[in-house]
């Protein structure tokens, strides 16, 4: 989408009049609104994947859960998360922001053991430093 996130989703819409029953559109759709700052339209384009085209994505519920986490749906991204991990338990970002999510609804025990966790699966992870912050190890 580098650049032109609306003329990407204008090529996936023709793309889903195509083939309507694919959720790879879907989700690809999610993404780019993600990444274009438009997480409302994230979660519908998601919801979409998950609800009505079955999907069994991790990506579709790992960014399902960033879209509810930047709209400050916690819970519900709690839940996205843990989907994305049953499908793909090396997922490990998901793991970090479970932690994130959690801190942030006060559940600071739970938030600690995901950071931790987090940090047992990917220690040399993208969000190790930041981990490591959390539990006081830097």
């Amino acid at each position: 989408y580098a650049g032109d996130v609306d003329r990407a989703l204008a090529l996936m819409d023709e793309a889903e009049k195509l083939n309507p029953r694919d959720d790879e559109i879907a989700i690809r759709k999610g993404m780019a609104y993600l990444n274009d700052g438009r997480p409302e339209d994230a979660v519908r384009s998601l919801e979409h994947a998950r609800d009505d085209l079955h999907s069994d994505s991790v990506w579709a519920f790992f960014f399902l859960g960033r879209a509810y986490q930047r709209l400050g749906d916690c819970e519900s991204a709690i839940v996205a998360y843990q989907r994305a991990l049953e499908i793909n338990p090396d997922k490990h970002e998901a793991r970090f922001f479970m932690a994130e999510c959690y801190a942030e609804l006060g559940d600071q025990k739970s938030a600690v053991f995901w950071y931790q966790d987090y940090l047992d699966h990917a220690p040399h992870g993208a969000f190790a430093g930041n981990a490591r912050k959390h539990l006081g190890h830097e």
